[in-house]
């Protein structure tokens, strides 16, 4: 019997895109066909696996917003949700709507699940989003804490900081004007 959820997870390993296309084109199309509508979880998924879509289109864009705030409307609290909205706001440039939801995230809010590492990522993203839109008044602020976050990641789960990497690049670039 098709997991959907298993087909999402499977598409997130899979290293040929045509094979992370179709499973999570399948997973989409069952948990649209079959899924509790009014379930966050299947919420969720819906939304993640098109946050996982390859396809940079509007219809894919659409569907993680429409999907993932629905989860949110069902519940509030759900925390992956909420997440990966702001991981598609901050993706899509959309610093201002990234920073809003991702501050609604506690220090250490995913230690608590073991995924110390995740608390890393909040925090670099929270960093960047101020660094990109010339929020000087809380850098300090956010800087502490992404360093502070960074400490409690374990050596083989410590994330590298690519979007702070690429945001530092970035304001380079603009203010060497290259």
């Amino acid at each position: 019997m098709f997991n959907p959820f298993q087909a999402i997870e499977d598409a997130e390993c899979a290293s040929d895109p045509q094979v992370r296309v179709s499973l999570l084109e399948q997973a989409i199309k069952f948990l649209s066909t079959q899924g509790d509508a009014e379930s966050a979880e299947v919420q969720h998924a819906i939304g993640y696996a098109w946050y996982q879509h390859p396809a940079d289109t509007e219809i894919r864009n659409e569907n993680v917003v429409h999907h993932l705030r629905n989860a949110l409307r069902i519940n509030p609290d759900h925390k992956y949700a909420l997440l990966y909205l702001g991981h598609h706001y901050y993706d899509r440039r959309q610093f201002v709507l990234a920073l809003d939801i991702l501050l609604k995230f506690r220090d250490r809010e995913f230690s608590a699940f073991d995924q110390a590492w995740r608390d890393a990522k909040v925090a670099e993203l929270i960093l960047c989003c101020r660094l990109q839109i010339g929020d000087e008044k809380n850098l300090k602020e956010a800087v502490h804490r992404f360093c502070e976050a960074m400490t409690y990641c374990d050596e083989e789960m410590n994330p590298t900081p690519e979007e702070l990497t690429q945001t530092l690049i970035d304001i380079t670039s603009r203010t060497s004007g290259c």
